[in-house]
């Protein structure tokens, strides 16, 4: 079990990364750079999908396509959900569709990734 301790503990970097406050970002210069912060958004999920991936490897606890795609929408409806509280709680953070956009497609690459390279056929992809 403890292999699916690293994606949450990712899942949990993911969400301090997220909601604090834009001016205590180590890199602040990324947000001027459009494109560098949906790239950074898009591996920050791919990785995360992949680390899940990884850790089912081992312990086969997403048997079928179903536990699968319902991995999928919960991590998508978690993404939303930081970008919510970043448009609602914080004044210099902002809600923005293209964030989710780039979210959602590392969580599809990370699964896709995860079922060519480390052999996850227990599902189709």
């Amino acid at each position: 079990m403890k292999t699916w301790v690293i994606p949450l503990i990712g899942l949990g970097l993911i969400t301090i990364g997220s909601l604090l406050p834009g001016d205590q970002i180590p890199i602040s210069h990324w947000s001027e750079v459009s494109f560098m912060d949906k790239i950074v958004h898009f591996m920050a999920y791919c990785i995360i999908a992949i680390a899940f991936g990884w850790a089912n490897k081992f312990h086969k606890l997403l048997t079928s396509n179903a536990h699968w795609w319902f991995l999928l929408v919960l991590l998508a409806v978690y993404s939303i959900t930081i970008e919510i509280l970043q448009g609602v709680f914080f004044e210099d953070r902002y809600f923005e569709v293209l964030d989710i956009i780039a979210n959602i497609i590392g969580l599809l690459t990370g699964y896709l990734l995860t079922v060519k390279f480390l052999k996850n056929r227990t599902h189709a992809a």
